[in-house]
């Protein structure tokens, strides 16, 4: 799923307005917008957490060792 598909279907009524406006720990912050009925605009920035953060971390803990069962324990907390 990409970004505009999870913003669609996290947040109805809201979409991406443009490219990312920053990276942080574990994600990308994009502006999102919403129109109203009576021609307004309201902007938001929205980040969109990713755990694992790359699947360069993913394959890192799977040579240590760690089966999806571990890395699931490991990413839920």
């Amino acid at each position: 799923m990409n970004e505009a598909e999870i913003v669609a279907k996290a947040y109805p009524g809201w979409r991406l307005d443009g490219a990312e406006i920053g990276v942080g720990s574990f994600g990308k912050v994009y502006r999102i917008v919403k129109e109203d009925e009576f021609s307004g605009r309201m902007y938001s920035a929205l980040k969109i957490i990713t755990v694992p953060e790359s699947k360069a971390e993913l394959a890192a803990y799977r040579d240590d060792g760690y089966d999806d069962e571990s890395l699931t324990t490991i990413f839920k907390s």
